[in-house]
């Protein structure tokens, strides 16, 4: 399974969508589109992003990893991860950086 993305200029791509454990999983376009300029300097992969993300809080069930830019203009990897008792979005630089931890409880 794989999610196709209209970039910026008409440009289309398609990105294969797991989850943590290897399973197919939905994942929601970002908010703001990524131009296609940012997608080969992405520096960090999909997986390499998901796997910092999990490492920072200690483990879960991801359920979406994308690239976003912000109204900023910063482009990071945004991941969402769930545990039992917490929500996580864990926004990863494209060096590899932890940039910002939001937690929600259920």
């Amino acid at each position: 399974m794989s999610l196709t993305i209209k970039l910026l200029g008409g440009a289309l791509i398609a990105l294969p969508l797991f989850a943590a454990t290897g399973e197919a999983a939905t994942i929601a376009p970002a908010v703001h589109a990524v131009d296609q300029a940012v997608v080969p300097a992405a520096g960090i992969t999909k997986a390499q992003a998901i796997a910092i993300a999990l490492k920072a809080v200690g483990g879960g069930q991801v359920t979406r990893a994308v690239i976003e830019r912000e109204d900023n203009g910063l482009v990071h990897w945004s991941v969402d991860i769930t545990q039992p008792r917490y929500d996580y979005e864990v926004w990863i630089a494209l060096t590899g950086k932890v940039l910002r931890i939001i937690q929600q409880p259920h």
